[in-house]
């Protein structure tokens, strides 16, 4: 299992998974995608597939799904065709392309404190 906390629930549709490239021969991994606004329950996001990593697709692949609002993604991972266990070097979650595309502004900066007295001014 793999899973990632996004700071905060906030909307995603994609994901995309990378293995290396150089050196990792082709194979075939078994996953369900699963989301969470706390961290304790889940539901399934997207249903166990598999997903096949090709070296002549730069071992990527891209997962889309319905979008959905969730703090928290897991992946689990139940079969691997090249390996005994799940392998993922990359873990990359993305958000619709419409909505808030601003980066949240910088705030205001507080007075630093008096060298002398260690208060701010």
């Amino acid at each position: 299992m793999l899973q990632v906390d996004l700071g905060a629930s906030v909307s995603s549709n994609q994901i995309v998974l990378k293995l290396p490239a150089a050196g990792w021969g082709a194979r075939i991994q078994t996953m369900t995608v699963q989301g969470s606004s706390d961290g304790s329950a889940f539901s399934t996001v997207v249903a166990s597939a598999g997903y096949q990593f090709n070296p002549a697709a730069s071992n990527t692949v891209t997962i889309d799904y319905t979008a959905v609002t969730a703090r928290y993604l897991r992946l689990l991972i139940t079969a691997n065709t090249g390996w005994p266990a799940g392998q993922v070097s990359e873990f990359e979650v993305y958000g619709p392309s419409t909505g808030d595309t601003q980066p949240p502004s910088v705030p205001p900066t507080s007075p630093s404190p008096s060298p002398a007295t260690g208060r701010s001014r």
